[in-house]
């Protein structure tokens, strides 16, 4: 008896501190959502070691504009900070899909700019000022 009393108590303690500890475990939103894009990362990109003609890149205040295989851009723009030089930029997207989109930047240094479109297989781009 004395050991079913001690086990019934052992789980029961075990029950409680499990469920305090998952009650305070609380996810905090850090970074928010800022209306239109990083003054970082505006300006005119070009594909490195490609002509201008082939790919660039082309940030302003409200909208990015990419163009490669074809014509693509973001309308209605927010970013968020994500680490200490990488963005993420959201906005509705005309072109192709007629919904939100989600593309990725980082930033090397004053003149390289990392770019990751949001589809499966997508990999860094770099890019720099034109």
């Amino acid at each position: 008896m004395k050991k079913f009393t001690a086990s019934l108590l052992t789980i029961a303690a075990t029950l409680s501190l499990s469920t305090a500890v998952t009650m305070t475990d609380t996810t905090a939103q850090a970074a928010t959502w800022h209306k239109g894009t990083p003054k970082v990362i505006r300006g005119k990109w070009r594909v490195k070691h490609v002509s201008t003609k082939v790919a660039h890149l082309k940030v302003t205040k409200s909208r990015v504009y990419l163009y490669s295989a074809g014509k693509f851009y973001l309308k209605n723009v927010k970013y968020k900070k994500v680490s200490a030089k990488t963005y993420k930029v959201r906005g509705y997207e005309y072109t192709y899909l007629h919904s939100k989109n989600t593309v990725s930047f980082k930033v090397k240094g004053h003149k390289i700019l990392k770019y990751k479109g949001n589809y499966p297989g997508a990999s860094w781009d770099n890019y720099v000022r034109r």
